[in-house]
């Protein structure tokens, strides 16, 4: 029961997303688009050579602030273009429209909460089922004890005259 628990409870926090991280984003990419239109997005969208970071460089942006790693999804979900990369601009998806990056946003949030939400459904079934049969075991060692005990009535009032 603790790791349905567990389940519903993680599955439920994840359904409350309102905005996707870029760590939520790209699961949630990788599960909406086929394997290579993924991979196409995923790359456009991160910084170039983000995964190759012991070379002692840092990517840096305007007064020369490091660049965060969702810097790009950042300023795609703005509506902005790929700055400081501006050889981007050109491909997919940066030359989509606000209407489309919009439409994409909401298609991979409901994306990401799919699975979460049969998650949670499938936990909450099979803890209802546990739960059910546990309560009736309760009440069959109930039962157990009940019929093999003898009652025995006594009043106050004759008890006190012993």
């Amino acid at each position: 029961q603790a790791e349905l628990r567990d389940t519903m409870r993680r599955s439920a926090e994840r359904l409350k997303v309102i905005s996707l991280s870029w760590a939520c984003a790209r699961e949630a990419i990788a599960k909406a688009e086929g394997f290579d239109a993924a991979r196409e997005l995923i790359s456009a969208l991160s910084l170039p050579d983000s995964d190759d970071s012991d070379d002692g460089f840092a990517k840096v942006g305007k007064r020369g602030k490091q660049l965060r790693p969702d810097h790009l999804w950042k300023a795609w979900q703005a509506g902005c273009g790929p700055e400081p990369f501006p050889e981007r601009s050109s491909r997919r998806p940066w030359d989509w429209s606000a209407e489309e990056r919009q439409a994409k946003l909401a298609e991979w949030l409901a994306a990401f909460k799919r699975d979460d939400a049969e998650d949670f459904e499938t936990a909450r079934r099979c803890y209802d089922a546990l739960d059910a049969e546990l309560r009736e075991l309760h009440r069959g060692s109930e039962r157990a004890v009940l019929k093999q005990s003898r009652v025995i009535g006594a009043t106050t009032t004759g008890a006190a005259k012993f």
